[in-house]
């Protein structure tokens, strides 16, 4: 399965429109076999990070365009380094 983090930004945003776009299962698990796993967002800075796994990268093109934030980029993952451990995608 593959990883993809989206770079975008929405300026402004405030904890009840981040939390929004998660209030339903649906919205962080599009199908069966696609989920948001993390989304970070900077309310100063406005800039948010989306990590989603998927088997096509257009499930999560499809979801980040519902968000209506503004994507700079999707970018796919290869490695992963968490808690002291190298995993290859």
């Amino acid at each position: 399965m593959a990883r993809y983090l989206a770079i975008c930004s929405n300026p402004g945003i405030t904890e009840e429109q981040f939390r929004n776009k998660f209030d339903r299962i649906k919205k962080w698990r599009p199908d069966r076999r696609t989920w948001v796993i993390k989304a970070y967002c900077g309310y100063d800075s406005g800039d948010l990070v989306v990590e989603c796994e998927t088997p096509d990268k257009s499930n999560f093109d499809e979801w980040l365009k519902n968000t209506g934030w503004n994507v700079k980029s999707v970018n796919e993952i290869n490695l992963i380094h968490e808690a002291g451990t190298v995993w290859p995608l």
